[in-house]
């Protein structure tokens, strides 16, 4: 199961200095926690594609303008079925995907941004008990979101949406040769009509 401390555990808790985000010792035992995060308040460093909101705004989390798209982006490839994570990974890093730290993605951290319900707009803190609708506006929709879970859980998606892919290619190029060898066929034969009716 997703746990936001994972992203946030080699990060500073506060972040631009917005008092908003607790760091590792508030979280322990101070009970605001639990009660921010139940009025769907990210109290977390802002996730790779968001970024922390200032203090007195109602969201807790903006969306990030220079990598928001990018993260998009990511998520609707991986949900297409067409690309492996690896594949996925390395389109995002061509495009200038790259951690807050400008580092490329591993494939751990990949796929822990793509586990991130954070991103369909739920906070979800196992720890705290607490799953609800975030205060902030989503990156992605839930389809979306869950479209690239499968991709995720089934070894076999990839593979069978090329296969699928290539079927339905095959199936259009057939289909206008076909029309070609027709209309070759109907302009052979009227030729040749034509050519006996003249002789």
């Amino acid at each position: 199961m997703f746990d936001p401390r994972d992203e946030a555990r080699d990060r500073d808790g506060r972040e631009d200095g917005r008092e908003r985000v607790y760091d590792d010792r508030d979280r322990d035992d101070d009970p605001r926690m639990k009660a921010a995060l139940e009025l769907g308040r990210w109290t977390f460093p802002a996730p790779l594609g968001y970024l922390n909101a200032p203090k007195w705004s109602n969201a807790s989390l903006v969306h990030d303008p220079e990598r928001a798209p990018l993260a998009r982006q990511a998520f609707e490839d991986l949900a297409t079925g067409q690309y492996t994570k690896q594949e996925v990974i390395a389109r995002a890093t061509s495009v200038g995907l790259r951690s807050k730290e400008g580092l490329t993605l591993s494939p751990q951290s990949f796929g822990q941004m793509m586990r991130n319900p954070i991103y369909a707009g739920k906070v979800e803190s196992p720890e705290y008990g607490v799953s609800t609708r975030g205060n902030f506006e989503p990156l992605i929709d839930e389809a979306m979101f869950y479209r690239a879970q499968a991709v995720l859980d089934g070894p076999n998606t990839v593979r069978e949406a090329r296969l699928a892919h290539g079927t339905i290619g095959c199936n259009r190029l057939l289909a206008r040769l076909r029309h070609l060898i027709n209309w070759a066929i109907a302009e052979g034969c009227s030729t040749r009509a034509r050519s006996s009716g003249e002789a």
